[in-house]
């Protein structure tokens, strides 16, 4: 993979060096594909096989934890009537924003509708007192998060501005995740930024015409797929994951119900900045990046809590490996199932070279659809947990590009959507005051007290592998110095599940 594709993936220019470095130690694995360009057929939609899944799963399960949200607090003089201008602008460029999914022939189709105007509802909140503006808007904004979608009839968005005061607005955007994923935000942001600020002013849009659309991604996909040059990729995966046991079974206050209802919570930390710089430093000696040394962390945490030398965590990628899709709104993300090699009790050292090479070979081959890896393998299907891999591990480092509108203050406005998409998710994320770190959770499994003690966990190995990174997996601390005298005070007899609390 070129550095260009990584850096595309969202690595920051010092791990772009390093990994520039690696990569002129690996031997290429694949060859670098064809560009994108304009399908043949104008009057045929394809999906793509990312599209495909959430199309199925949304058929198997319906419900909302495919939405993604986002809200906007603006404060200023909005201009209403621009503000849906941009809107309307920003969908009749992606298209991928204006489908529909039906079936046909027993076979899922997209449909695009035309561009058309939209209304963007106008919600005043000043009636209330305004201590409960603020209250009201996070219960409208949730409510609108969490409202399902008709996929076969559309639209896959929803906009509505929330009114608090004249010059005080919550802007709510809530979308598929068929018709967006993660990166998408940003080119979102990015475009909803410079349309606002151009209408504004009585100018034109800014932004070039865009050289392709999703379909034709999607038409590539599939020859690309057809024409076997995802062979040589498949393979890797089927021999990296084939024999990989099926189940991560956390320590759970709840036994696993029979079908998963995506119930969520999160619980949010941050490693202090002292911590992370001693955190990078270390991956600097070793020779890898920052998400290597976290990766291993996490899988050194999971490790110990189960017991399991020989397990799956997942990460997505952004996948937008090729520069004509780089500024589309659309699902690109693909799912990654790490294998985890934890046997031997290694130093946290060894650790780290055997995650490095496993992410590298990882990353060469991301182009395969998690979809057709799935079939591949044929894992036993159940609705009790997703297959190949229970819990993921993110670092949240796609670039937020610059957003603002003139003469208005804009800021993000957290909305808590309470679903969880697997047992636990781990998010990672670069602050200027330290890592914010975010485990989101299933309800059904873990009590909020749980999901505290191991993000203490988390953070008191960190702190023992760059005092030491030489000791065993088995040696590295876990327990803060509360947890240990609690220990020590235990009335003798006493029989303690070391998995509970992590020793």
């Amino acid at each position: 993979m070129s550095k260009d594709s990584f850096k595309r993936a969202g690595f920051s220019e010092e791990e772009l060096a390093l990994l520039a470095r690696i990569l002129d130690e690996q031997e290429p694995q694949t060859k670098e594909k064809h560009s994108i360009s304009r399908r043949e057929n104008f009057h045929e939609y394809p999906l793509s096989a990312g599209q495909r899944r959430l199309w199925f799963l949304d058929l198997l399960e319906g419900g909302n934890h495919y939405n993604e949200s986002l809200s906007l607090r603006i404060k200023g003089k909005v201009d209403v009537a621009v503000l849906r201008r941009v809107l309307e602008e920003i969908l009749r460029r992606h298209e991928a924003m204006r489908s529909t999914f039906l079936v046909a022939n027993g076979e899922p189709v997209q449909r695009v509708v035309s561009p058309q105007s939209m209304d963007l509802p106008l919600v005043n909140l000043q009636a209330l007192p305004e201590s409960g503006r603020v209250v009201e808007a996070n219960r409208l904004a949730l409510e609108e998060a969490q409202k399902p979608f008709d996929l076969s009839r559309g639209p896959l968005w929803r906009f509505s501005l929330l009114c608090l005061a004249d010059d005080d607005y919550v802007l709510t955007i809530v979308a598929h995740h068929i018709a967006m994923d993660g990166w998408s935000r940003g080119i979102f942001l990015k475009e909803f930024g410079l349309l606002y600020g151009a209408f504004q002013a009585g100018r034109p849009s800014p932004l070039a015409p865009l050289a392709i659309q999703y379909a034709d991604y999607a038409a590539w996909q599939i020859e690309w797929l057809k024409n076997g040059a995802a062979t040589q990729q498949l393979r890797y995966w089927i021999r990296h994951l084939e024999g990989a046991p099926p189940l991560l079974e956390l320590p759970a206050d709840r036994p696993r119900p029979p079908i998963q209802t995506f119930r969520g919570a999160k619980h949010s930390v941050m490693l202090p900045p002292a911590l992370v710089t001693e955190v990078k430093q270390l991956g600097r000696r070793q020779g890898v990046t920052l998400f290597m040394v976290l990766l291993a962390t996490f899988q050194t945490l999971v490790g110990r809590y189960t017991g399991k030398d020989d397990f799956v965590v997942g990460t997505p990628v952004a996948n937008r490996t090729h520069p004509e899709i780089e500024g589309l709104i659309g699902f690109f993300v693909n799912t990654l199932g790490l294998r985890v090699d934890l046997s031997g009790d290694p130093s946290f050292r060894e650790l780290l070279q055997r995650v490095r090479q496993s992410t590298l070979e990882a990353f060469a081959n991301q182009d395969v659809p998690f979809e057709k890896l799935i079939q591949a393998l044929h894992p036993e299907r159940t609705q009790s947990y997703s297959p190949s891999f229970q819990v993921l591990f993110v670092l949240q480092n796609t670039p937020t590009p610059s957003f603002a509108l003139p003469g208005l203050s804009v800021s993000s406005f957290e909305v808590e959507n309470n679903t969880s998409k697997f047992d636990l998710t781990v998010y990672i994320g670069e602050r200027p005051e330290g890592l914010s770190c975010t485990f989101e959770y299933n309800t059904d499994l873990f009590e909020s007290d749980r999901i505290r003690r191991m993000s203490r966990h988390l953070q008191v190995l960190l702190e023992g592998i760059v005092h030491d990174p030489n000791q065993r997996l088995s040696e590295l601390p876990l327990l803060s110095p509360e947890e240990q005298r609690e220990l020590l005070l235990e009335p003798a007899g006493t029989e303690i599940d070391c998995r509970s609390v992590g020793c």
